[in-house]
């Protein structure tokens, strides 16, 4: 048996008895379950916690030479994962049951609920990793975050705290790249950059990161970074663009119907006269119409260049006719509203779930 199995099993056997009703999930991922490791790879474990007691398992060792890290996930960071707003993709795509991965009569075996709620989230995250919108609007959410590393860069002339904040840059916009091809990296860093040569990715991209792995000085981190990051943006806005209608059109209703309660507001701000909170809550909408215009097709619609303080009235109407303009979008696109006139209609209205869980109801 090797190292790496004799720990596994160790952990496994430890959360089997001493902490079998603080623990949910014992979990393996990585190279310890898809095959490949070397003389000096570890395990890669974490437990999903069900009472605080487990959090004592949170441990870091070093044995061997090899530094091994048993860490907790929490469900709701899991969640995250499978939809794609955390990038730390392979610790639910690519997870076992740590039953699954070593060879032992005592391996912890999870509850049935808990097996079933953990397979549900692998089922979704493979759902989303198919839907086109769902992934451009996470790659979206990646290249906004490499921006903000970019501002980071830009004030650092200390040339090592600029490679990390271009580092960071660098993985925010290949997780972009991937996410726009409906990928993501299952084995890791370790073979990003071959993973990124087999797939479709900006033009000057991959020489860009080379660049930037080369370069000395904080000036061309951010002349190789910002070829980066405005490539990936063209990328992923490009993809949005080519998306199918359908798919849009959903997407787009989607962020219409979260926005509507943000329009209504606006209404009753000019009813009291509320300028401040007129302001801000059409900094927020404007900050809602961008994303639909950038993920989602919608046009372009400028909402605060009408803002006056003095006209609030005028105002509102101007925000509810570009709310007419994303509903005729919505509609153009294939989308569809289904706006309820009354609680009463939406309560009897049973089609949007049973939809949702396989059924043909329309």
């Amino acid at each position: 048996m090797t190292r790496n199995q004799r720990y596994a099993e160790h952990m496994a056997r430890l959360v089997a008895g001493e902490f079998a009703q603080d623990v949910s999930l014992l979990v393996a991922y990585g190279s310890f379950v898809s095959g490949g490791q070397s003389a000096v790879s570890d395990v890669d474990l974490y437990f999903v916690p069900a009472t605080g007691r487990a959090l004592a398992l949170s441990r870091t060792f070093w044995i061997e030479d090899v530094g091994y890290d048993l860490f907790p996930m929490d469900w709701e960071r899991l969640e995250r994962i499978a939809d794609f707003s955390d990038n730390l993709t392979p610790l639910v795509a690519e997870a076992r049951d740590v039953g699954m991965a070593v060879s032992c009569a005592a391996i912890i075996s999870p509850s049935t609920a808990d097996a079933a709620r953990f397979a549900d989230l692998q089922a979704a995250l493979r759902r989303n990793l198919s839907d086109s919108a769902h992934m451009l609007h996470a790659a979206r959410q990646r290249v906004d975050e490499a921006y903000a590393h970019f501002g980071r860069l830009c004030a650092e002339e200390d040339v090592g705290r600029a490679r990390y904040w271009a580092g960071a840059l660098l993985m925010q916009c290949s997780d972009a790249c991937a996410y726009a091809n409906g990928r993501y990296f299952a084995r890791g860093l370790k073979a990003q950059r071959e993973d990124l040569e087999r797939m479709e990715v900006p033009a000057g991209f991959l020489a860009a990161c080379a660049g930037a792995v080369r370069a000395k000085t904080p000036q061309a981190l951010r002349a190789f970074c910002r070829d980066a990051l405005c490539g990936t943006d063209a990328f992923v806005r490009g993809r949005a663009a080519s998306a199918p209608a359908a798919a849009q059109g959903e997407a787009l209703a989607g962020m219409v119907r979260e926005s509507v309660s943000t329009f209504q507001k606006l209404n009753v701000c000019a009813q009291t006269g509320n300028e401040h909170l007129a302001f801000l809550s059409a900094v927020c909408l404007q900050d809602a119409l961008d994303e639909m215009a950038r993920e989602a097709g919608a046009p372009a619609l400028d909402l605060l260049g009408a803002f006056c303080a003095q006209d609030l009235a005028g105002f509102a109407a101007h925000a509810q006719g570009l709310l007419a303009r994303l509903c005729a979008a919505v509609e153009a696109a294939g989308g569809f509203l289904r706006p309820y006139a009354s609680m009463d209609e939406f309560l009897a209205d049973t089609s949007w779930w049973k939809t949702e869980q396989g059924g043909c109801e329309t």
